[in-house]
């Protein structure tokens, strides 16, 4: 966090919510208000990794995912091939 805290986080959320529902229940928050310099609102963002209660994991993903990533090369095109699916998620 100390290096969060010298420039500040973007943080990105499946969801936003009002921050009325935040103050209702401030322990649920992990990363302090102050830190926070931007929040981007990004639907499947965990993907395919799962999302309690929104999404479970999609194994089949996480297969290729592990498969592609050994090397930089198979990550570049996992990242290239899955980004547009996992925004349209």
């Amino acid at each position: 966090m100390t290096r969060a805290a010298a420039r500040g986080v973007i943080l990105t959320a499946e969801e936003i919510v009002p921050g009325e529902e935040i103050a209702r229940d401030p322990g649920m928050t992990a990363i302090p208000g102050f830190l926070v310099r931007a929040v981007a609102e990004a639907p499947g963002g965990a993907w395919p990794c799962s999302c309690h209660p929104a999404y479970g994991v999609d194994e089949e993903g996480m297969r290729r995912y592990m498969e592609l990533s050994a090397s930089a090369e198979g990550l570049e095109r996992y990242l290239r091939e899955t980004a547009p699916k996992a925004a349209a998620r």
